[in-house]
């Protein structure tokens, strides 16, 4: 394994079991049914991705799990990933000043904000992946420190997803930051700067809704950012870190 911006190419396979109850199994009028079932199932459901896989490691690499408040009691994998600061004279004029206070991290030679540089570690392990910038209201593609919006995802089985915890939840609030899929895989991941942020209620709900429709465990990760470095001068120009 490598550490800051490059990746691993290695994943995991889909997990995906649906067999039969006792009493399906003893009537054969419900094997053709079962059948389609486990059929649609293998094809709409989603596996839980081995996320070890798809993001870069880092010095601290995986710390176990985290419990997530209002979720009735579930839990999702911590990930540690390290970053250098990015350059912030990178920012566009037009980013708003909130988002000015955001520190950007450098990943694969690029500064993008942290959401942002999750997305750019899936996309080079060969992953579609977006940011769901809860602020703005959309989606933000790779790259985009402007934060231009998509309203909508495009076409996928990562929209698909997002649609039925969306109408099972009753809205996209408490939607996770970056959403990322590869072939019937499907994975939600969480941005928390270390020391600095916390899982909130609204996040456990969403989760909750997304394992009421079928979605595991295995499928979330709370990703806990820090810098591995004193910031450049570049970085100590653009204002205090955020």
């Amino acid at each position: 394994m490598v550490q800051h911006g490059q990746i691993d190419r290695k994943f995991g396979q889909p997990r995906v079991s649906v067999e039969p109850t006792p009493e399906q199994a003893d009537n054969p009028s419900e094997e053709g049914r079962v059948a389609d079932c486990r059929e649609e199932k293998e094809l709409n459901l989603v596996a839980g991705a081995l996320i070890r896989d798809a993001i870069a490691d880092a010095p601290d690499g995986w710390i176990g799990n985290i419990a997530v408040p209002d979720s009735g009691g579930a839990s999702v994998a911590r990930r540690s990933l390290i970053f250098d600061y990015g350059d912030m004279t990178a920012l566009p004029a037009t980013v708003p000043p909130a988002f000015r206070r955001k520190r950007l991290v450098s990943v694969a030679g690029s500064s993008l904000f942290a959401e942002l540089a999750v997305v750019r570690l899936f996309k080079l392990a060969g992953w579609t992946a977006y940011w769901r910038d809860g602020y703005g209201g959309g989606w933000v593609a790779d790259g985009d420190l402007e934060r231009s919006h998509l309203p909508q995802l495009p076409a996928s089985l990562g929209s698909s997803v997002v649609a039925d915890v969306t109408r099972a939840r009753g809205g996209l609030s408490g939607c996770w930051d970056v959403v990322a899929w590869k072939a019937n895989l499907v994975v939600f991941a969480e941005c928390k700067r270390r020391r600095g942020d916390r899982l909130t209620g609204k996040q456990g709900r969403w989760l909750r809704s997304a394992l009421d429709v079928g979605l595991p465990n295995e499928a979330f990760v709370v990703v806990e950012w820090d810098f591995a470095s004193r910031p450049n001068v570049a970085s100590r120009r653009a204002g205090p870190a955020g």
